[in-house]
């Protein structure tokens, strides 16, 4: 098993690391968020490679961990790293985050927004914001389509993603190859979640830890859009007498209340 770095200048470097105290950390359903998966480990010194990270730091640097040729796991080194020299130089901590490390950034541009476009094509959109490159499926979407989106200039796009998906009951996640999937959150697959621990995925110990249940009320609010028909929505009775509903008086060159555009609040449970 190794690990292989991919650096902005499309170099690949391979290298072991230390099986002992090696963790790979996936959160499932985070109190029904997005949770961040990792991976922590000790790599042995190697000069070349060490020089190469400390030149990148500030890149995006891909790592995946690969076994026979296949992906374990995959995402990118968390931009802080210690290199520590004794008698000879020592393995050094890395940390490795899921791609969601890439979308943990402020929008800067100006204001966007979409009326009646599809889920899944505002997704596309968040992720062409970011640095992201992988694979993006957003099957499970289907054509459900948003009524009104709007992205604003300083909103987080981790954030901005997650609270849409969310409010279709969908969180998104990150293979073991580091391509982008939804996964929803009110269904329970049919092979469940149970993961077996053994001698072959476990060299270490086992340890579970049962906490009592523990539940939070559930308070839902939503917007509503509702068509009505043949509904008064809005009434000004001012001068009414028994010949007319309104007698208002609004000077050439002028407008109604003196504003070209007048705003007022609709209460739904009128009815005249």
């Amino acid at each position: 098993m190794n690990l292989l770095f991919t650096f902005s200048d499309n170099t690949q470097i391979e290298s072991p690391f230390l099986l002992d105290g090696a963790k790979i950390s996936e959160n499932f359903y985070k109190e029904l968020r997005v949770a961040d998966n990792s991976a922590s480990l000790k790599v042995p010194f190697n000069e070349i490679l060490c020089d190469k990270l400390k030149a990148e730091i500030n890149n995006n640097i891909k790592v995946q961990i690969v076994n026979n040729n296949e992906n374990v796991f995959s995402g990118y080194v968390r931009k802080t790293l210690s290199f520590l020299k004794t008698q000879r130089n020592q393995p050094f901590s890395l940390e490795i985050v899921s791609p969601s490390l890439l979308l943990n950034i402020d929008y800067n541009g100006t204001v966007v927004h979409y009326v009646n476009k599809t889920v899944a094509e505002i997704v596309s959109i968040l992720l062409s914001l970011t640095d992201f490159s992988g694979s993006i499926n957003t099957y499970a979407l289907g054509n459900i389509a948003t009524v009104s989106f709007t992205l604003s200039n300083g909103e987080n796009i981790a954030n901005v993603l997650e609270e849409l998906l969310y409010e279709y009951g969908y969180i998104y996640q990150f293979d073991k190859d580091g391509n982008f999937y939804l996964e929803n959150i009110f269904t329970v697959p049919s092979s469940g979640i149970t993961q077996h621990f053994n001698g072959d995925n476990c060299l270490n110990e086992i340890q579970q830890n049962v906490k009592e249940d523990s539940f939070k009320q559930v308070v839902v609010t939503w917007t509503k859009v509702a068509q009505r028909n043949n509904v008064v929505i809005f009434e000004d009775t001012t001068g009414a007498d028994t010949n007319h509903i309104a007698n208002i008086e609004i000077p050439s060159a002028s407008f109604y209340l003196g504003e070209a555009h007048n705003y007022c609040n609709y209460d739904s449970k009128f009815q005249k």
